[in-house]
């Protein structure tokens, strides 16, 4: 004990030393403490100089002189103190009607993919505040669980040197507003870094950070305002966050073990509890537990998996329904964070270092420790040794616990592994959020430059994490560039993890309470802007993913009340917009533009909706956007072609320009709305949906290759040049000002990704600056590319004149996998998951995760494709030489 002013103080630093995993206090009670005795004896001296009464008498007289101005201000005071709550927006938020769901939130993270994100709603593409809930409650280090439009989270407030536990509430808030539809404060509760599970009624949660020796674990009715249906007091703190598993409740209580209770209590109200592993023998049982029911030899076993932290260092295994130990993996780092599981494998981080220390202060304050028991030098530099920066990722086997393979990390990784479509992401005390394949090998890594301890939130196309500064990112999930970044507010511990839901990230903070950030896209009219939806898209909705599997569903046309199959051939990719197909048919009883409309419930129903004939036959994909759709008759070498704007709704004609017999007849639109085409061989044209020509410039005799590509005010086009050669150039395409031009043997369209031209040329690919036109690389391709090239995101795939595909990484170049035995006439299929392509027989998908290659589906009994294939709602729509147009959905 230390004296002071004559009170006995307790040791305030060995309290803090023995923090491990949630040490709130470190660096702001240090600091107070360090000032604390100035600041109580200046106090002290303040107060016994107020009431002295010469003093009290002169701050009366005071008073006094002042009345009507004080009256005014106590007035004041006094109104606002009881009106203006009620009159500040949002101070306490509506409440809407709870929505019904059938979905739960059964432990950390949502579920054992640990994604934090509930399934419902899009992502938010922005980082704008919807609300925060902070008129009660300013700190949460817990992490939101959200269902429905129901937030649940448990805060922290009033902890200071004289009252080191704080005191915490259980909260359930409205998710649109941040309205309070009902708190919960048991007597006693303690600021609380554990986080709710929630399955049907029950939400159950624990109490205390780590200083607690008595925290509880509490179950409450969701359905009844939170009410208490049962408590138990443990012999430590219990920051770990529960997981539900049919009828039971398992969770870590620290230095007390794990816990397993029946989620129902017994006939007198009292907590059932189904097993108990002492801490004893597991020490720091700290993490989140995941419980999953495997098939072992042809049997179901329920499985409990957790980590032990600094005491223990021992990834567990236990029998859900005895606590038996099934296998216990030693450790070479305390394990904090919570195991994930997928496809028969368990992930987990692990490292040095904990949710509020980096390695080298939690090394400092064990030092102390060890110091304060009386231990040498030597026997401190012992147990010290293992304690420096590092951390590790487990890819282990479910059932048997075998290390699979390991991953070292430069410091700790408290968060969860995800297990993600693209591989698995985490982030580290190092200041990067990382993406490696399933094998462990480094995909992508985006440095932050802070340290990150919560988990990630992994969502639709994009993963979103917090750095223990505050700041909230959003990166795209298949390559982690940076989609944009949010401050948090001020503070020093930021380790609530986001969940998203509802289109929204929901997160405390340190000091500003909880929030509600983001918002969805909002959907702009849609468009078609070229072939395949634009150059270097692979027509395909990037709202879609690519099954697993393909099946056979429709093919059209069918069969008339006659019995007879109108026959026709279709060459050029349909346009899709929403639930309506247009199909450019090329030669048949009927040729034009054809549009269909597919069943939303029943998707099998189609039902012809208008066709535009076109005596020439339709050889060319059309162009959609703003209720209009335009279209070419006829194909190069034809006369009397035309170019027609059609009403998209009734297919009926607003105007109609003639078009040259000597150019092929590709449109290409902006997105504002302007048309770019060549209408007379080699002069460009600009033209706005009315038809009315914005310019026109002569680039060439000879005419252009493929279709431009447009980035923001650019236009890049491949041309022929006059002298027999070819050329690539930029343009202004708001005037036609020619940017730069540079001879290159260049055989397909060019393409735009950011800042950079792509482009098939006789040597293979070739990258160059959009600005000036210099090279940036070349990858070899063994071969010409003659066949259009499919981009998306870091990934390019070309086909060259042997028939093989070339999948190359953007940035540099490099090859990332070369596919033979191809029979691709146009160009590859390239989505999220991976690229859907012609073999000797059959449509074959090879996978970006997995790294296989396959059949997708059994289609050569369907016939030859004749059109490239586009891709929405997970569903593929191509042409062959057999069937017509043909539907493929998920198996």
């Amino acid at each position: 004990m230390e004296a002071y002013m004559g009170f006995e103080l307790p040791n305030l630093n060995f309290i803090l030393s023995s923090l491990e995993v949630v040490p709130v206090l470190v660096g702001p009670l240090q600091a107070l403490i360090t000032i604390l005795p100035g600041l109580l004896l200046a106090l002290s001296g303040m107060i016994i100089s107020i009431f002295k009464p010469r003093v009290m008498l002169n701050l009366l007289k005071i008073l006094w002189r002042q009345k009507i101005g004080v009256v005014v201000i106590a007035t004041c005071v006094g109104l606002g103190w009881t009106y203006l709550p009620g009159l500040i927006p949002f101070a306490k938020g509506s409440v809407s009607a709870k929505e019904e769901i059938n979905t739960t939130w059964d432990m950390f993270r949502g579920s054992s993919l640990r994604t934090g994100y509930s399934g419902s709603g899009d992502d938010p593409a922005n980082n704008t505040l919807n609300w925060a809930f902070d008129t009660e409650a300013q700190t949460f280090y817990s992490t939101p669980t959200i269902l429905g439009n129901r937030v649940y989270a448990t805060s922290v407030a009033n902890i200071g040197p004289f009252n080191l536990n704080g005191d915490g509430a259980i909260y359930c808030l409205d998710a649109d507003t941040g309205g309070i539809v009902w708190k919960q404060q048991p007597s006693g509760y303690r600021a609380t870094f554990s986080s709710p599970s929630v399955s049907g009624k029950y939400l159950v949660v624990g109490e205390g950070l780590h200083l607690c020796s008595d925290a509880k674990i509490y179950c409450l009715d969701v359905e009844n305002e939170g009410e208490i249906l049962w408590q138990y007091t443990t012999n430590s703190h219990v920051e770990s966050s529960p997981c539900i598993f049919e009828d039971k409740v398992y969770i870590g209580a620290g230095d007390d073990g794990y816990y397993c209770f029946k989620l129902d209590a017994d006939a007198n109200g009292e907590p059932q509890m189904v097993w108990h592993v002492d801490g004893k023998d597991y020490l720091d049982a700290e993490g989140s537990p995941l419980v999953i029911e495997l098939d072992v030899d042809g049997k179901k076993s329920k499985r409990f998996y957790a980590g032990l932290g600094m005491g223990g260092k021992t990834l567990l295994c236990l029998n859900a329904d005895t606590g038996a130990v099934i296998w216990k993996k030693p450790a070479p780092y305390p394990v904090f964070g919570p195991a994930s599981f997928k496809d028969g494998r368990v992930y987990v981080g692990m490292g040095n270092g904990n949710f509020a220390e980096d390695a080298e202060l939690a090394r400092e304050a064990h030092r102390t420790k060890l110091t304060d028991k009386g231990m040498s030098k030597p026997e401190i530099e012992e147990h010290l040794k293992d304690m420096q920066p590092g951390g590790m990722i487990w890819c282990l086997d479910a059932i048997t616990g075998e290390i699979i393979w390991e991953k070292k990390v430069p410091r700790t990784v408290l968060g969860a592994v995800i297990p993600g479509e693209e591989g698995l992401y985490y982030a580290s005390r190092d200041g990067h959020m990382y993406l490696c394949t399933y094998d462990g090998k480094d995909k992508d890594k985006f440095q932050c430059n802070e340290a990150v301890v919560a988990s990630p939130a992994l969502g639709k196309e994009h993963v979103y994490f917090v750095t223990t500064g505050g700041n909230l990112f959003s990166l795209t999930s298949d390559n982690l560039e940076l989609s944009w970044k949010s401050s948090l507010g001020q503070g020093a511990l930021f380790i609530s993890s986001p969940t998203l839901s509802r289109g929204h990230i929901y997160i405390g903070t340190d000091s500003s309470g909880l929030q509600c950030i983001g918002a969805p896209e909002v959907d702009a009219t849609p468009k078609w802007t070229s072939s395949l939806g634009g150059s270097g898209n692979t027509g395909f909705s990037k709202a879609t993913t690519l099954p697993e599997k393909g099946k056979y569903a429709w093919k059209f046309p069918v069969k008339n009340e006659a019995g007879e199959i109108e026959k026709f051939k279709i060459s050029a990719p349909s346009a899709m917009i929403e639930n309506n197909l247009f199909i450019p048919i090329a030669d048949g009883a009927r040729k034009g533009l054809l549009a269909l409309e597919l069943g939303v419930e029943k998707k099998t129903t189609k039902t012809e909706k208008w066709l535009f004939a076109t005596p020439l036959g339709c050889f060319h994909s059309p162009v959609i956007a703003d209720g209009k759709i335009l279209v070419v008759d006829g194909k190069k070498g034809d006369a009397s072609r035309s170019l027609t704007c059609l009403d998209i709704k009734t297919g009926q004609a607003q105007w109609k320009k003639s078009f040259p017999e000597n150019v092929e007849g590709d449109l290409v639109l902006s997105d504002d709305d302007l048309l770019y085409v060549e209408l007379t061989k080699g002069m460009l044209t600009c033209l706005d949906l009315s038809g009315k020509v914005i310019w026109q410039m002569k680039n060439s005799d000879k005419g252009l290759i493929g279709v431009p590509a447009l980035y923001s005010s650019l236009i890049s086009i491949a041309i022929y040049e006059n002298n027999g050669g070819k050329a690539l150039m930029t343009m202004d395409r708001n005037t036609g000002t020619v940017l730069w031009r540079k001879t290159l043997d260049v055989n397909t369209s060019p393409v735009i990704q950011g800042n950079i031209i792509f482009i098939g040329s006789t040597n293979g690919l070739i990258a160059l600056n959009l600005t000036d036109g210099s090279e940036l690389w070349q990858a070899d391709t063994n071969g010409p590319l003659n066949i259009e090239l499919s981009i998306y995101k870091k990934k390019i795939a070309c086909v060259n004149q042997k028939n093989e595909i070339f999948l190359i990484d953007q940035r540099d170049g490099s090859l990332i996998k070369k596919l033979t035995d191809v029979f691709q006439k146009s160009p590859v299929l390239l989505c999220r998951k991976g690229l859907v392509y012609q073999g000797k027989t059959d449509l074959m998908a090879y996978s970006f995760v997995k790294g296989e290659n396959k059949r997708w589906v059994k289609s050569k009994w369907l016939g030859v494709p004749t059109s490239p294939l586009i891709m929405s709602n997970s569903r593929i729509y191509y042409a062959t030489d057999k069937k017509g147009l043909v539907c493929i959905k998920e198996k």
